[in-house]
């Protein structure tokens, strides 16, 4: 008796997902047909035909001025991109790391054009250790740098003439890093190096 009422409810599953996957066909039809002779109607010179075309085959917003795949054309949106840090803490002191991530992930097409940065020393011996950018700043895994190699990171301070940059455009969701390093001795207790980086550049909606 369970024996067939297993096989009687497994049969109506069966059923009802073949149904249910012939029901997802025959739309899947009727769209593609009814898309079909909307073509044709825009391709007539059926104004609303062709309005109505755009909406449904338009890519994002965000993509209007793509030239290619990848390549942004050229923009005058302007905006700031903070870079946090990966451990949540700006700030050097006696006795932790000496080397901290800051990164971004942009939510909008973005190109960095200049990188602003503030220093805070706390100390003496502060004055004496310079923050540097290890690799240079990273698009994704493209460093802009035309060599690799290490640069202090006040290259970038506020009162810095003629570092403005062209950096690579990355797309949505591409991960922008500056690794920093702290190089000369170590910080004393109470000595703090507090590090704030942002990147000024082009973005569009």
């Amino acid at each position: 008796m369970y024996a067939g009422q297993n096989r009687a409810r497994h049969g109506y599953q069966s059923a009802m997902v073949g149904r249910g996957r012939m029901g997802l066909r025959r739309q899947s039809d009727v769209m593609g047909q009814a898309l079909t002779e909307l073509q044709a109607q825009a391709d007539a010179g059926d104004p609303r035909a062709q309005a109505l075309c755009n909406a449904l085959c338009a890519p994002p917003d965000w993509r209007e001025r793509q030239i290619a795949p990848g390549i942004q054309a050229p923009c005058d949106d302007l905006y700031p991109l903070p870079l946090a840090p990966r451990d949540g803490n700006p700030t050097f002191i006696n006795a932790g790391v000496t080397n901290k991530i800051f990164e971004a992930r942009p939510q909008k097409p973005f190109r960095g054009e200049r990188v602003a940065v503030i220093l805070n020393r706390v100390g003496a011996g502060a004055a004496g250790i310079t923050p540097v950018i290890t690799g240079g700043i990273l698009v994704g895994t493209d460093p802009q740098v035309a060599q690799i190699n290490d640069m202090p990171l006040e290259h970038f301070v506020g009162n810095a003439f003629g570092v403005r940059m062209v950096m690579a455009p990355s797309e949505p969701g591409i991960d922008i890093q500056v690794r920093i390093q702290l190089v000369g001795p170590a910080l004393a207790v109470g000595e703090t190096i507090t590090v704030f980086i942002s990147i000024f550049g082009s973005t569009w909606a």
